[in-house]
């Protein structure tokens, strides 16, 4: 699930364009301290890294499980000269902040089938490099992954007259196997559709309504 977070979350920052309608960002991935000077690592800028922060899981059933994901946003640009106020190109230098403004209006609010409201809480900026601008960017969001549960196939055999249900791919034995109902769909319902739906923001877990810290 995490993979599938990582491409959206992609997708949706490739809708921030500039004035040409080119996308603003150039480069995507997972943090893996591609600042540091030892890796030597070049690539295009501005670019945006995806850093998990620790998980904590809740087991919701049914193969199921959430998290109140907390990520940070590794936000990188090229050094320029200092916005001195003075400076008559103080608009362009201070660009890497609208970026950061930027970012929060396409995030915030933002939601998926399998996550709840994207909601921005804290923002640091890393002073460390003298050659790329580093802004932290921290976001959270209730997650469900139900990448353990079985996915079923129902086949109708014209000629036997039978139903066959197969496994897409075997998957560990984890005990009682999951008994397929309704073709197998065990999607969450949409918004309002009963107590397994994602909350509304408030921080309510999916099933018995306790807070989830």
């Amino acid at each position: 699930m995490r993979k599938q977070f990582y491409l959206d979350l992609c997708n949706r920052l490739d809708l921030i364009r500039d004035l040409a309608d080119e996308k603003i960002f150039k480069h995507y991935d997972l943090w893996n301290q591609q600042l540091n000077p030892d890796f030597g690592e070049e690539f295009p800028m501005p670019a945006v890294f995806l850093e998990f922060l620790p998980i904590q899981w809740k087991t919701l059933g049914k193969f199921r499980q959430q998290t109140l994901l907390q990520f940070n946003l590794h936000v990188c640009t090229a050094t320029m000269q200092r916005g001195s106020s003075k400076s008559p190109y103080r608009d362009k230098i201070l660009g890497h902040l609208d970026l950061l403004d930027a970012i929060h209006l396409w995030l915030t609010g933002w939601r998926g089938a399998y996550f709840n409201s994207v909601t921005r809480t804290a923002s640091r900026q890393d002073h460390y490099y003298s050659n790329v601008i580093d802004h932290i960017e921290t976001y959270r969001t209730l997650l469900v992954d139900d990448s353990a549960q079985r996915t079923f196939v129902v086949k109708e055999d014209p000629n036997a007259l039978i139903v066959n249900i197969e496994l897409l791919f075997n998957a560990p034995d984890a005990g009682e196997s999951p008994t397929p109902d309704g073709g197998g769909d065990e999607s969450l319902p949409a918004e309002g559709g009963g107590d397994e739906s994602l909350p509304a923001e408030g921080g309510e877990s999916l099933h018995s309504g306790e807070e989830v810290l």
